[in-house]
């Protein structure tokens, strides 16, 4: 029996016990294996192989909500994991809010580009990992790769509930890492560059090797700045990473617990019309793609 089969069963047999205890229920499965190499003074120094996964249950019964959870599939782990849940729900305080309300929804990721196959061999990776290090250290001042790396990795996501709800998602992906630790006239200074694909051979090793290398040494310069007020031009990451600090003022939860200024601002204006967020499960060779919306599991732009 193949491993997405093993999980679709243990879904099954969740929402049916939970059924049959007279409870509603929403199920979310996620599996993660991955492949990392790491290299140290011209040898490998790590080959690890490894993989996880982990059930979780939410369960609704007479308007209390209690959850938990199993890293094994075995049919005695879940029952004691649907028990304990159904238990803790007993002596949880009713809450109208959360429902298993979406109904017979049935999304399953199909995009190709996110989820190729891996036809690399072990050692063209190898060599790979290799390369990364020697090609630091054989710069100038370039004393080591202190943290370097190539990884591969494969996740795998399945909601489901009792109203008739299955949804799925897979992707593959790969990355390789460098960092330079340069030295010079008794000053030091280190910083890195990670290259990411969907498939190997997109992978960027000089990018890592010579990205991590320049920033290094422009840093070693580098003092800390005079508090003050300076005008600044931002990289569209780090503009992203400023408004995700504020991402929570958004939440639908911080707004049930009252902890988010925007809680009574519906329908209102909260921001410049300059400024346009949008909510998009799937763009064309963007890395962070995942059509299954966890919270909303909706296939649409927002």
């Amino acid at each position: 029996m193949s491993q997405e089969q093993q999980l679709l069963n243990a879904v099954d047999y969740v929402l049916s016990e939970a059924k049959r205890q007279g409870a509603e229920a929403d199920v979310i499965v996620n599996r993660n294996s991955s492949f990392s190499l790491k290299a140290n003074q011209g040898k490998l120094d790590e080959y690890k192989v490894s993989s996880s996964q982990v059930l979780g249950v939410r369960v609704v019964k007479d308007a209390r909500v209690a959850t938990s959870y199993s890293e094994s599939l075995e049919h005695p782990s879940l029952d004691l994991m649907l028990t304990n849940a159904l238990q803790s729900a007993r002596f949880s305080k009713q809450d109208e809010h959360q429902t298993i309300s979406c109904v017979n929804s049935q999304i399953a990721t199909d995009v190709a580009e996110i989820a190729q196959e891996d036809t690399t061999s072990v050692d063209e990776k190898i060599e790979l990992s290799l390369a990364l290090e020697q090609g630091v250290v054989a710069l100038p001042h370039a004393s080591s790769a202190p943290y370097n790396g190539y990884s591969d990795g494969e996740t795998q996501l399945i909601i489901a509930n009792t109203q008739g709800t299955l949804c799925q998602h897979f992707e593959r992906s790969f990355t390789c890492y460098a960092y330079t630790l340069f030295e010079k006239d008794g000053k030091q200074s280190m910083a890195g560059r990670m290259s990411l694909g969907r498939r190997f051979d997109e992978l960027n090793p000089a990018y890592c090797i010579e990205g991590g290398y320049n920033l290094a040494r422009d840093l070693l310069e580098g003092a800390p700045v005079a508090t003050g007020n300076y005008p600044a031009i931002f990289h569209i990451n780090a503009l992203a990473s400023l408004f995700g600090a504020f991402g929570s003022a958004f939440s639908g939860v911080s707004a049930m617990k009252g902890i988010t200024p925007l809680g009574d601002k519906l329908g209102q204006r909260v921001a410049s019309d300059l400024i346009t967020f949008t909510d998009t499960a799937y763009m064309p060779m963007v890395w962070q793609s995942q059509v299954l919306i966890v919270k909303a599991l909706l296939l649409k732009t927002m």
